[in-house]
């Protein structure tokens, strides 16, 4: 009885050293990813928001392009791995989904209108509208100045967005610092 109480024991001892060395592994993992990911998760919006908008001004200069003219732009992503489509490897920035370190919710990809809806909206449009009248051409200084406003606000949001998760990273790393603070003076003390 005393033999066997002495093997449990001794496989105590070892499963609970191989418990504190995976316990410690596992924490400094843990940290790591903490300060790590609404970082990655910053800079990696920040890159595919910028791809895809420019992603839509190459699509408005292809689709602008003269009848005999051949050349098209790709896509920022197909450019930068070196592809022409997508058919052999997928897009990355199609597939991946970020969600936010706080609430949980998918900031990327950007949440967009079903494009069905969008071409059924389009084809409601009313009648008054001069843009469908021969007095179109008076319109077009109005879209460009609505336009530009659109440019305008969108970069704001952008900024605006881009400082908010900067003050997030920011208060998360203030966070982070002041827990090891804490665990550190109760080491001293303890």
């Amino acid at each position: 009885m005393r033999f066997t109480s002495a093997l449990g024991a001794e496989y105590h001892q070892r499963w609970f050293a191989d418990f504190e060395r995976v316990e410690a592994r596992r924490d400094a993992a843990a940290a790591k990813f903490a300060e790590a990911y609404p970082r990655l998760l910053a800079e990696l919006v920040a890159l595919f928001r910028e791809g895809d908008d420019i992603d839509v001004d190459c699509a408005r200069v292809n689709g602008g392009a003269p009848v005999n003219e051949p050349r098209r732009l790709l896509s920022v992503e197909l450019t930068a791995r070196g592809l022409t489509d997508f058919t052999t490897k997928p897009s990355i920035t199609a597939t991946v989904r970020l969600p936010d370190w706080d609430s949980g919710q998918i900031i990327w990809p950007v949440q967009r209108p079903n494009d069905l809806a969008l071409s059924v909206a389009a084809s409601m449009m009313p009648p008054h509208d001069i843009r469908f009248t021969s007095r179109w051409w008076e319109a077009s200084e109005r879209d460009r100045i609505e336009r530009a406003e659109i440019v305008e606000r969108r970069i704001a949001e952008q900024e605006a967005e881009q400082a908010a998760a900067r003050q997030r990273y920011e208060a998360t790393l203030l966070e982070q610092e002041k827990e090891r603070e804490r665990r550190a003076h109760e080491r001293q003390r303890g």
